[in-house]
């Protein structure tokens, strides 16, 4: 990625089987959002994302995080390294995606997921 601060970046985001909800965005810098996917409803929709758009400010390495609970209260989070500017500052993304998961990037990755890259909702 080649992202320069001041300029806008969209992120895209889908549920799959459930509408409940929407999806709670932080972009590491302390600014939020909110979006409602389509939760596959129609199959492969090229309208069925969400989509955000965020300006980074400054240089630096942001963790991205997008969270959608459904109405179990069951939670599926994304998380997206985005280095804005040319920061390549491992310590700085180490120290954000603790903060943000909960877990060190080794205990994450060590996690048993059923599918790679995805969280079940329901």
């Amino acid at each position: 990625m080649d992202i320069a601060p001041g300029k806008p970046v969209t992120f895209k985001v889908r549920t799959f089987g459930t509408t409940d909800g929407e999806e709670g965005w932080s972009f590491g810098d302390g600014a939020t959002g909110v979006t409602k996917s389509d939760g596959n409803i129609e199959e492969h929709a090229k309208n069925g994302f969400a989509a955000i758009t965020h300006i980074f400010a400054k240089p630096g390495d942001y963790i991205v995080r997008a969270e959608r609970t459904n109405r179990l209260g069951q939670k599926a989070i994304a998380h997206l390294w985005v280095p804005v500017g040319g920061s390549r500052d491992q310590a700085h993304l180490i120290h954000e995606f603790c903060a943000f998961s909960g877990l060190s990037p080794e205990r994450y990755m060590a996690t048993e997921r059923p599918v790679p890259n995805h969280a079940r909702t329901d």
